[in-house]
């Protein structure tokens, strides 16, 4: 009887092409984080603003249960530094409708980010 020799395993360009590929893929997943972490900043300056806007929207809601807040101009508030970012807050008041005994409150934060400028606003009724 003649012996046949079997060889088990995975040759070397089988070897080199599975880990071209496995390169590649790491490569490509990898190249996906820093675009995560810069949404990642972008929201949370979002949030922040958000915040800012919805403290002063209650703010003038608050002082407007016991002092009727004027409506007329804008008026913008001081910075607020959160991190190496100044936000910026600005509200004006106006009346409702015609005929409204109620107030509408526009309160939008601005903040300027790598030299592009960003905002968020909010309104809501105030008496």
């Amino acid at each position: 009887m003649e012996k046949t020799s079997k060889n088990g395993g995975f040759s070397i360009v089988e070897i080199i092409i599975s880990l071209l590929l496995v390169s590649v893929a790491l490569i490509s997943i990898a190249s996906v984080f820093p675009r995560i972490t810069g949404h990642k900043e972008v929201i949370r300056e979002v949030n922040i603003a958000y915040s800012l806007a919805s403290d002063v929207l209650e703010s003038l809601y608050n002082q407007s249960l016991t002092n009727p807040v004027e409506a007329g101009a804008d008026t913008c508030l001081g910075a607020v530094e959160r991190g190496a970012v100044s936000f910026t807050a600005c509200y004006s008041v106006n009346w409702a409708g015609s005929g409204s005994f109620m107030k509408e409150a526009f309160v939008t934060v601005k903040w300027d980010k790598l030299g592009r400028d960003h905002n968020v606003s909010l309104s809501g009724i105030v008496k």
